[in-house]
């Protein structure tokens, strides 16, 4: 078990530090662009999986998002970039 964890904190970390060196490239962006660029790097993660597992990985891929959504948010509000009325609010 410990195994899982170390991998997925592992995982975590990277995902991060990735995240951070694309954060750059999407300032400023168009929400239409920086969807259209999310777009398809989702559908290369999701061909990439067997046919049988491709629903199940895109189903993960949203909850995911689904539960990042508030903290982002809260990031957001902190650096200034949307108002605080968007706190507590779905996605």
């Amino acid at each position: 078990m410990s195994d899982d964890n170390d991998h997925a904190d592992e995982a975590t970390r990277e995902a991060a530090q990735l995240v951070d060196l694309i954060k750059p490239l999407f300032a400023f962006r168009d929400p239409e662009v920086v969807g259209a660029v999310l777009g398809q790097l989702l559908a290369k993660l999701i061909a990439g999986h067997c046919p049988e597992m491709r629903e199940e990985a895109m189903n993960l891929v949203i909850d995911m998002a689904r539960d990042l959504v508030p903290i982002e948010i809260d990031e957001q509000i902190e650096a200034g970039a949307v108002p605080p009325e968007w706190r507590g609010t779905k996605q």
